[in-house]
């Protein structure tokens, strides 16, 4: 789901923490909409919510390969969320 889709369905404190939190590889090489040279990244915050179960929202972000530093330095690259996933 996107921004706005998760603020609309109640995630605000949610989308808050993940995006606090950092990234890394995700170790997945195929998904939905899946481009040529295109890495994904994750970040996860979970959290026990009022009907008492544990949820985990994860924020998907994607880089071109390309524009991954040989030295692994990933600090340079743009670091905006694709969307947004609750499991």
């Amino acid at each position: 789901m996107t921004y706005d889709q998760a603020i609309q369905n109640g995630y605000k404190d949610q989308i808050e923490a993940v995006n606090k939190v950092a990234c890394d590889y995700s170790q997945r090489t195929d998904w939905p909409g899946k481009q040529d040279g295109e890495i994904e990244f994750t970040a996860s915050h979970k959290w026990t919510a009022e009907d008492g179960y544990e949820y985990t929202i994860v924020a998907y972000y994607y880089q071109d390969e390309d524009d991954t530093p040989e030295d692994g330095d990933l600090g340079s690259l743009d670091w905006t969320v694709f969307g947004y996933e609750v499991v």
